[in-house]
């Protein structure tokens, strides 16, 4: 996409969180997690942005990553 099409998406993103208590937005990649995420915080200041990022593990692999505990079976 071009500069001036992410600068709309960017405007528009700012009036809804401004808009709202809580806004979610959702990426595809973790580095346009961490790209939306300096634009916005640029746009309103740090503290209005609390990034939270989360991979989603594809439900097609059959299991999730361990929570970090072992059993034996």
């Amino acid at each position: 996409m071009s500069a001036e099409v992410w600068e709309q998406i960017y405007d528009r993103l700012v009036a809804l969180i401004e808009a709202h208590r809580t806004t979610l937005i959702f990426v595809n990649t973790r580095r346009l997690a961490e790209r939306v995420t300096r634009q916005l915080s640029d746009r309103l200041g740090e503290q209005f942005v609390t990034p939270r990022i989360t991979a989603a593990w594809p439900r097609s692999s059959g299991s999730m990553p361990s929570s970090g505990s072992s059993r034996a079976r």
